[in-house]
């Protein structure tokens, strides 16, 4: 039997949502991007009828509980803490251990079910804010590995790779900060070897990548930074695997470095640019934004100057924004150093920002 620790005593926070650029679909009408299954999934859960948690506990008791009750569940019980949080509701509400009681009835269900909903993410990051609200993220990991240890279906990928991505996530909105969840990525590359490790960790090496490329996050351990590093390297290929590293490398916590964005930007303008969604064009441009402050700031205006003129010929959209992109940049923490060391003649307020 896995056990699980108690909860901790901490306010519940409400993560924004960031907006996400829809573009032009591929021929195949069955085809959905991972933006739209989740837009879906969510309306499908939002329309369930409601299940409190005293109804799922009392339902989970009788035998009754659906895969439909646990989404309702833990759904509509993140949008209520935002009117009333766990900490008002009394200890011997139910609300306070929903990260034990839908896990403990998860685990207890046969793999199709377990497959369906480890596989559906609005459940999935739901869920995983309880356990790490809870205090019960060791509980998640114990059931990882042993579903894993036990696991007999003739594929070597189990549906279960939104869980760490999930716990990360929870933990990056809990704690407010990214290192509890880059500790969690370590983790995983340490506990999930050889044909475990992609399957476990795509989807939380995404997670950590968009954690690190951030212009809010102060300056943390440099040695977690290589965690993301290490955690693309084990299944993208080399051309996006260079791409995703010199993109990161522009947000190191200590040292950002420009120069491995310029060498491989030629190459994405080449072969990647055109395939990728409108989301990933406006992120490759606003990349190269920064790489461009980031060289005006050692005094290297040539390879600015190339960068810049790249996003005011080819992506209008975000050179229309660049001003935006200027204050973004000039208020990151992790840029500070580099605006102490600067010694150019004139502020840096670009000519070409304004």
């Amino acid at each position: 039997m896995l056990s699980y620790i108690g909860p901790r005593n901490r306010v519940l926070r409400h993560r924004v949502k960031t907006p996400i650029y829809k573009t032009e679909k591929i021929d195949d009408p069955s085809f959905e991007y991972a933006f739209e299954k989740r837009e879906k999934e969510e309306r499908e859960t939002a329309a369930l009828p409601l299940i409190s948690p005293e109804q799922f506990a009392l339902l989970s008791k009788q035998g009754q509980a659906t895969p439909e009750h646990a989404r309702s569940c833990v759904y509509h019980l993140k949008n209520d803490i935002q009117i009333k949080p766990v900490s008002q509701r009394g200890s011997d509400s139910e609300a306070g251990h929903v990260g034990g009681r839908v896990p403990q009835w998860l685990w207890g269900q046969d793999m199709n079910v377990r497959d369906e909903l480890s596989l559906n993410r609005i459940f999935v990051e739901r869920l995983s804010y309880f356990l790490v609200a809870e205090g019960r993220e060791e509980f998640l990991w114990k059931w990882l590995i042993h579903e894993w240890a036990t696991e007999k279906r003739r594929v070597n990928e189990p549906a279960r790779h939104l869980w760490v991505a999930g716990i990360m996530n929870a933990q990056r909105e809990f704690f407010d900060s990214i290192v509890p969840p880059l500790r969690t990525l370590q983790r995983a590359l340490e506990d999930f070897s050889g044909r475990r490790l992609w399957p476990m960790t795509f989807a939380a090496a995404v997670a950590g990548q968009i954690m690190v490329t951030s212009n809010t996050v102060p300056p943390y351990d440099p040695a977690l930074f290589t965690v993301v590093l290490r955690a693309n390297e084990a299944g993208k290929k080399r051309p996006v695997l260079k791409y995703t590293q010199a993109a990161a490398m522009l947000f190191h916590p200590t040292q950002p470095n420009a120069r491995f964005f310029l060498n491989e930007a030629s190459e994405y303008l080449k072969l990647g640019i055109n395939t990728a969604r409108d989301a990933a064009q406006h992120a490759f441009a606003a990349y190269a934004l920064r790489a461009a402050y980031i060289f005006r700031l050692k005094n290297n205006a040539k390879d600015a100057a190339w960068l810049e003129a790249i996003v005011i010929t080819r992506f209008p959209v975000v050179s229309a924004a660049r001003q935006k992109k200027l204050t973004e940049v000039t208020t990151d923490p992790k840029l500070e150093v580099l605006r102490r060391q600067y010694t150019g003649q004139a502020p840096p307020t670009f000519d070409p920002w304004s």
